[in-house]
């Protein structure tokens, strides 16, 4: 079972996926609420396609990331 990262995780992962796929900066998310006092993750790196070094924290502060839209600005 995978755990949501934390709210304020989601646009460091995200740009972290971007940058790994070359694909420019972080353009659009989808995320959404996770159930309240789940297990979320926190410090996490994206690496190879698969996150390290977490910590777990237990909070209503998760969200689950669905899409991410990479794109070239400008």
């Amino acid at each position: 079972t995978s755990s949501p990262p934390a709210v304020e995780d989601i646009n460091s992962l995200s740009s972290q996926i971007c940058l790994s796929l070359g694909c420019g900066d972080v353009y659009k998310l989808r995320t959404y609420d996770a159930e309240f006092n789940s297990t979320c993750l926190t410090g996490c790196l994206y690496r190879d396609s698969e996150l390290s070094n977490c910590s777990q924290t237990v909070g209503s502060h998760c969200k689950m990331l669905s899409e991410v839209i990479c794109g070239k600005i400008g």
